[in-house]
């Protein structure tokens, strides 16, 4: 008897970058005849005076690069067009190991010309019959006059509002260009859900985690001074999970760590599993709350994802759309089971990965 093909449950243009069963995976020749062009920086953020060397790859004769100050109102600061395309050979796990693409292109950060902002990398082609296809990369422009990876002594950090944290962990952790990431991907002979538990950043960022539609929202919230960013509109810092230095958070569980370059993430999860554990214990990538991390989310960040993360995973919400943990007194006798929400509307009081605190 032969064996039926697994269905492709999504069209492979589609952007999937959650990761899921049988979707989009991006790696050069996954899908012949289909045009290619992507672009990654070696570093994600850098200092006035450096220079930002962009990898690329495409099918294409000719590519064009953009560098977008990206914002409220995205600003275009770089534009050279008719670079000549190359396919470049990248490793079947580049995922884990990176690309090795050379470099493309050079751009220098001359002082006082660069904001310190986050700025999109776009390249573009022309497919046969004209339409633009486009893909994006990321680097970050950074204080050179900082002292601490927090430091609030230069004159930007002193007139901002707020403090964004470029959740670039989480990035890594769900970015599954190449065909894996942090949670799944490896071919396992079912839905390729083995988890990798190493994550490149010397590779493109998959389609979808870097750039909003155009009709998507972007308007501004009252005045504010922010210097860094404005409203930012990369959908990757909605969430903060992997943190290198626990400060501030949500969903707040699992530790990460990077080589020395560093151009590779950690994330094994599983103590047994890293190499760490009888050399370094406290370098272990495993939830925060491990006693041989010893470093509590709730003393950290004031909350922890494995109070509560998970609430509305399989039976976790039986009657509502959101819900929370009852174990209050104060709601003793009102019939409320494990995941149900309560007051006057019943959608989302507490959604989907919430942290908590057993107090």
């Amino acid at each position: 008897m032969t064996a039926r093909p697994r269905k492709q449950v999504r069209p492979h243009t589609e952007a999937d970058y959650a990761s899921r069963p049988f979707g989009l995976v991006e790696k050069p020749g996954m899908y012949p005849g289909e045009p290619e062009a992507w672009v990654y920086c070696d570093k994600f953020s850098y200092e006035e005076r450096e220079t930002v060397s962009l990898k690329t790859h495409t099918t294409a004769d000719t590519y064009d690069i953009e560098v977008i100050r990206d914002g409220h109102r995205p600003r275009t600061v770089f534009l050279q067009t008719g670079l000549p395309g190359r396919k470049c050979s990248t490793s079947p796990d580049a995922y884990a190991v990176g690309c090795g693409w050379p470099e493309a292109l050079q751009i220098h950060l001359e002082v006082g010309k660069w904001e310190l902002a986050f700025y999109l990398v776009v390249i573009s082609i022309r497919e046969f019959h004209g339409r633009v296809y486009e893909r994006e990369g990321f680097f970050v422009v950074k204080d050179r006059a900082r002292s601490t990876p927090f430091s609030l002594s230069s004159s930007a950090a002193l007139a901002a509002d707020f403090v964004l944290i470029h959740a670039t962990s989480t990035l890594l952790a769900y970015n599954d260009w190449g065909g894996a990431n942090h949670y799944r991907g490896i071919p396992d002979g079912y839905q390729d859900d083995k988890a990798s538990p190493l994550s490149s950043t010397q590779r493109p960022i998959a389609r979808g985690m870097l750039r909003l539609p155009q009709n998507a929202p972007r308007e501004a919230n009252g005045t504010m001074k922010v210097k860094m960013g404005d409203l930012p509109r990369f959908p990757n810092l909605e969430y903060a999970w992997y943190f290198r230095y626990p400060r501030f958070g949500g969903n707040y569980i699992w530790q990460e760590r990077f080589d020395e370059a560093p151009e590779t993430q950690y994330c094994f999860r599983v103590p047994q599993a890293d190499p760490e554990t009888d050399k370094n214990p406290s370098r272990v990538t495993t939830f925060w709350d491990c006693s041989m991390v010893g470093r509590p989310g709730a003393q950290t960040v004031g909350l922890t994802g494995i109070m509560g993360c998970y609430t509305r995973y399989g039976m976790g919400s039986p009657r509502s759309s959101g819900g929370f943990q009852v174990y209050h007194w104060a709601l003793a006798g009102t019939s409320l089971r494990y995941g149900d929400s309560c007051g006057t509307d019943l959608i989302n009081i507490a959604g989907l990965e919430v942290d908590g605190v057993d107090y």
